[in-house]
């Protein structure tokens, strides 16, 4: 055989091998199943664990940094601090909810009349908006698209507070904190939308 015999022998080799070769074909296009969409949260004889509202770690997105999470007592609600992990006294967010079942139970809202979470609510923004108008000290506003009625208290604290679905949830923090009011509203949406 010469030198061109061979080559064209390989090129001949070549072309019947890729002809012959195997295609795999999927039987299937294969499907992405979508992520898992947690439980809402409910509530538990009529008590909702504020710890559950938000994950340390998503206020950590919010604030930059690590916090940890601990229950907190709290008269007619349940409550939640969350403490930066590099200074402990550093409270850097507190959540609180309040149920008609937590209203009934405390002793000092039954004194005060107070019977359900919206009569809470509405009582607390009375409250607030008489200290701004007698004092000045602080600033009281309604905030639109969050719960049922929500309002924003701005003092030495920086508070949310919304009445959604017959529940009062309460929001404070310090602004040195990294958390402004946009980032405080962005947390209040993430716990409501736990409870849809």
């Amino acid at each position: 055989m010469t030198y061109r015999s061979i080559i064209l022998f390989a090129i001949l080799c070549m072309t019947v091998c890729a002809s012959c070769s195997v295609k795999v074909v999927p039987s299937s296009t294969p499907t992405v199943a979508p992520p898992a969409t947690p439980e809402p949260l409910r509530l538990i004889n009529g008590v909702i664990d504020a710890c559950l509202l938000l994950t340390p770690e998503e206020v950590e997105t919010i604030v930059g940094y690590k916090v940890a999470s601990e229950g907190v007592d709290a008269p007619g609600r349940t409550g939640c601090k969350y403490i930066s992990v590099i200074n402990k006294d550093d409270v850097v967010l507190q959540v609180y909810a309040a149920t008609d079942t937590t209203i009934r139970g405390d002793r000092f809202s039954q004194r005060l009349g107070v019977d359900t979470a919206t009569e809470d609510y509405e009582l607390a923004k009375f409250g607030q908006l008489r200290f701004e108008k007698n004092t000045g000290l602080i600033k009281v506003e309604d905030i639109d698209n969050l719960g049922d009625q929500a309002y924003m208290s701005e003092g030495g604290t920086l508070d949310i507070h919304i009445l959604n679905n017959d529940i009062y949830y309460e929001f404070h923090t310090i602004v040195i904190y990294n958390i402004g009011l946009d980032e405080l509203i962005k947390l209040a949406q993430i716990a409501l939308q736990k409870m849809q």
